[in-house]
């Protein structure tokens, strides 16, 4: 029986590990391509050449605001870059990230029970004081994970090249 039972735990163990890797490389991802997108508006704004250099920034330096150093979130950049981009990259798929970006990030995340994947749960910001809408509700499994994986690398391929070409 105790056999049995740590074949359970090792078993849980690796999806966990499998898990664990797919969301934290998708999370990566995500966050570059949201790089790409305010690279792109940099060299969109001609101040891609900036007054200074990423990796020689110290904490409490005062440089420019700009596409790339503001506060805006994914949402609000991916507007942008399709407002300004619009009839040269495709802009549906960017939406489609922003959502996967949303899901995850500000989900409630739960064992329905502990044979079944995690659920995650997102509900919107509504101003109504008693409730709340549900707005997503995705099963974190390895085929959901691949998939919006594959979709996010594809972008940043899309998006790389197509900052290559910006302004030539």
């Amino acid at each position: 029986m105790k056999n049995k039972s740590t074949n359970c735990q090792k078993a849980q163990n690796k999806n966990d590990k499998i898990y664990l890797e797919k969301l934290g490389g998708l999370l990566v991802n995500i966050s570059s391509l949201e790089f790409l997108l305010r690279v792109c508006l940099l060299r969109h704004e001609g101040k891609e050449q900036g007054k200074f250099a990423l990796n020689k920034v110290k904490v409490g330096e005062r440089v420019e605001k700009n596409s790339f150093t503001g506060r805006d979130t994914l949402g609000t950049v991916i507007e942008k870059f399709n407002r300004i981009f619009k009839n040269q990259h495709g802009v549906n798929k960017l939406q489609n990230l922003n959502k996967i970006r949303n899901v995850i990030t500000h989900s409630r995340i739960f064992p329905d029970n502990p044979n079944t994947p995690l659920i995650m749960i997102k509900f919107n910001s509504s101003m109504n004081r008693r409730f709340v809408d549900v707005e997503a509700i995705q099963e974190l499994n390895e085929k959901w994970l691949n998939e919006a994986l594959k979709l996010v690398r594809l972008e940043i391929k899309r998006l790389s090249d197509f900052y290559e070409n910006l302004g030539k």
